[in-house]
């Protein structure tokens, strides 16, 4: 099962952390790690190619993504940093709604 945190910080979004794989198929053919995968990188690119927000910390390797925002952006890179988390976080909440068994999401707020 994948197991997917976001992080808030006084009500806004700071991270996020998607361990392990979601098991729903072999290697190669598990559309719901494929799903995770594409939705999380899309987040990553959307931060730092098209919004424009440098010093995003990220990491990546097997089974294991993570992204951070800053800290202290201006007011426009925090907006649409929000928008971007927002529209990730329910993307995957109708995964884990559809993949109940594979996916879960869950907020912690530090």
């Amino acid at each position: 099962m994948t197991k997917i945190t976001f992080r808030k910080k006084d009500g806004k979004w700071r991270s996020v952390e998607s361990r392990d794989h979601a098991d729903y198929a072999e290697y190669g053919e598990d559309i719901v790690c494929a799903g995770i995968s594409a939705v999380l990188i899309t987040l990553e690119n959307g931060l730092t190619a098209a919004a424009g927000i440098s010093n995003v910390k990220s990491k990546v390797c097997e089974g294991f993504l993570s992204l951070e925002l800053p800290e202290n952006m201006n007011a426009s890179d925090e907006e649409k940093a929000q928008l971007l988390f927002q529209a990730v976080y329910l993307s995957l909440m109708n995964m884990t709604h559809s993949y109940p068994e594979h996916v879960k999401v869950r907020t912690k707020e530090d």
